[in-house]
């Protein structure tokens, strides 16, 4: 029988290894920067929006450590490079992550962070979000769909 490995092993190989990043961008970027406030969002609810936008497949990238409570709750979802490491290299977004992720931003337990690339199936940038969303690209359909999500949410 192989000796169990220590969870704060398997967190010194996280922090040791480099930053992941996204594949490069071989697709011409159709983007436009601007704020969540732009559609009359706070952070989650603009993240949310994001998420139901985007079409199935697509992949959400962190440039930063996701937090604890994050990386358990989407482990499902999550595509590792080496499987021991604690963090995800990258999220498939579905209905599945999308249901979990609305859940647990009703029970005021979502904690997102703020600099993400998410790819859509097609390897196409669909956003870009840098410094708390205040350097944010998205595509032109992407910003199309929240937009009109956000004008049939008002009253």
């Amino acid at each position: 029988m192989a000796p169990r490995e220590h969870p704060e092993s398997i967190q010194r190989e996280t922090q040791e290894r480099p930053s992941v990043r996204p594949p490069p961008i071989m697709a011409r970027r159709t983007t436009r920067s601007c704020l969540p406030t732009d559609f009359g969002m706070d952070d989650v609810p603009f993240f949310l929006a994001l998420l139901r936008a985007c079409p199935t497949g697509s992949r959400l990238f962190f440039y930063q450590t996701e937090s604890e409570p994050f990386v358990h709750t989407f482990r499902e979802w999550s595509f590792r490079e080496r499987p021991r490491a604690f963090e995800a290299d990258h999220y498939t977004l579905d209905e599945g992550f999308l249901s979990t992720a609305e859940r647990v931003a009703a029970a005021g337990e979502l904690e997102i962070a703020h600099h993400f690339t998410i790819l859509g199936p097609d390897e196409r940038l669909l956003c870009d979000s840098l410094d708390d969303f205040t350097i944010l690209e998205l595509a032109d359909d992407i910003e199309q769909h929240i937009a009109s999500e956000s004008k049939d949410a008002r009253p």
